[in-house]
């Protein structure tokens, strides 16, 4: 039995793994960013908050309100030249 522990398993090998680069895929993208990175990263970010204030405003009743504002308005309007 201590035979077979003894010879289980294959010897133990070293083995050597040597670096490659790093492949970032589409965020790599983004590191093109560095050219001008002040003014760029500014826009995009400015973009991405537009962005979600928008989300926000149409989930929360921007819609609804502008309709009301303008038909208000085309009210007024027709009120005007009659």
């Amino acid at each position: 039995m201590r035979e077979a522990f003894l010879r289980a398993g294959p010897d133990f090998q070293l083995s050597k793994m040597t670096p490659r680069p790093l492949d970032l895929g589409p965020i790599a993208t983004l590191t093109s960013l560095g050219q001008m990175p002040y003014f760029r990263m500014v826009v995009a970010w400015t973009l991405f908050a537009l962005l979600l204030i928008v989300i926000f405003w149409l989930t929360h009743g921007g819609v609804e309100q502008v309709k009301s504002q303008l038909s208000l308005m085309i009210d007024g309007f027709n009120n005007l030249h009659h």
